[in-house]
């Protein structure tokens, strides 16, 4: 197996960053979906095979949400992965709310996440992402939060590829 080759270096990034996210969009996990990608792997174009499904939006509460990706690596085995999780935070519990709970806990999804930097970014891409953990509840005092947390955690043998921003409001990427 051929090794991917250093092709350039990489100045510091812009110090005016900022952390979080904002926005998810899920859709129901199908192996056969597929999209287009420049030369530099950034999904640029059609997401395709999609089955019919659609990316539902969900707007998430400031400086509460995440995602991450971490390298697991193995030099003895020769095998690296990359775990993803998705943290999204919701405020106030009702019923569409449960049911919205209900069915991302029985079905494998994807996501598209935009950051707080406005940069879109798409996980679950080989795997799907799954729920993995969550909590719920009222909260004690009356400044604390009433509603629930839910992470997705998912397996990829790449970290996640940014999305062209273009696509979120184009005929690519369908939204219900």
């Amino acid at each position: 197996m051929a090794c991917t080759s250093f092709t350039s270096a990489r100045g510091l990034a812009c110090t005016k960053t900022m952390g979080g996210i904002d926005t998810a969009y899920l859709i129901q996990y199908l192996p056969s979906a597929s999209f287009t990608t420049s030369s530099i792997g950034l999904i640029s174009g059609s997401f395709t095979n999609l089955g019919g499904n659609k990316f539902y939006e969900f707007e998430l509460i400031q400086e509460t949400s995440n995602f991450t990706f971490t390298p697991n690596a193995n030099v003895q085995n020769q095998s690296l992965f990359y775990e993803e999780t998705l943290t999204m935070v919701f405020s106030g519990y009702d019923a569409v709310l449960r049911n919205h709970i209900t069915a991302m806990a029985n079905n494998t999804i994807r996501a598209i996440v935009k950051t707080n930097d406005n940069k879109y970014f798409y996980l679950g891409e080989w795997s799907g992402l799954d729920v993995s953990a969550g909590e719920a509840g009222s909260g004690t005092a009356a400044g604390d939060r009433n509603g629930l947390s839910i992470t997705f955690r998912g397996i990829n043998n790449n970290p996640p590829r940014e999305v062209d921003a273009g696509l979120i409001n184009s005929t690519y990427v369908t939204f219900a």
